[in-house]
């Protein structure tokens, strides 16, 4: 059984929270309108060189960071940002 987090994401850094720890991998979907930086590194850079750029519609599988637990900010190219994430 999967569960679901949607969260909205503004022009400023977001952390996407409220999800379960335990888990190894999640798939994180860009639900908006507009462009995300999605990123899980160490050092949680939001430069869209370093994080992950998904387009509106896109997605992809994302592992947990340390292998306990999902953290992931986002920031969006302009209003009407939205993720979400399926574990």
């Amino acid at each position: 059984m999967s569960s679901k987090l949607v969260t909205s994401v503004a022009q400023t850094p977001a952390l996407v929270d409220g999800l379960p720890g335990g888990i190894a991998e999640a798939v994180v979907l860009n639900s908006g309108s507009v462009d995300l930086v999605i990123d899980n590194t160490n050092d949680m850079s939001l430069d869209p060189q370093s994080g992950c750029r998904l387009v509106p519609g896109e997605l992809m599988a994302w592992p947990a960071a340390n292998g306990c637990s999902l953290v992931l900010y986002a920031v969006a190219a302009g209003p009407g940002g939205q993720v979400t994430v399926v574990i």
